[in-house]
């Protein structure tokens, strides 16, 4: 199996993907093999103070043989960036409160999608 080259920093230049989570995007990349097995695939998520981009070295050798995502946890990088609510404050339409279950929740929805 093999991908079409895909080096660290041509990662960088790909268009950016969408995922809808609730009504905030989720970004990410996407590499696969050429021909895929439906033997699973590897997701990728960044800790704080980073993003998919954290991944650009890791997702062309592991892409050879599994299909890869790297998402950005709302928040970061080129996800949705909504107001923080702390828990306790008066609700806000926009805001979310940011926390690992929050987190969690995304990852758990685009692996399920």
């Amino acid at each position: 199996m093999s991908i079409a080259p895909a080096t660290p920093a041509s990662l960088l230049d790909e268009p950016q993907r969408r995922a809808r989570f609730g009504s905030l995007e989720t970004a990410y990349l996407h590499l696969a093999p050429a021909t895929a097995a439906n033997d699973g695939a590897v997701v990728f998520v960044h800790g704080f103070g980073a993003c998919k981009e954290h991944w650009r070295h890791n997702l062309p050798a592991l892409a050879q043989s599994l299909p890869c995502y790297a998402l950005d946890l709302i928040g970061f990088g080129a996800s949705s960036k909504p107001p923080s609510m702390l828990e306790g404050e008066s609700a806000d339409a926009e805001a979310v409160r940011y926390c690992v279950d929050f987190w969690a929740e995304q990852v758990e929805r685009f692996v399920q999608d």
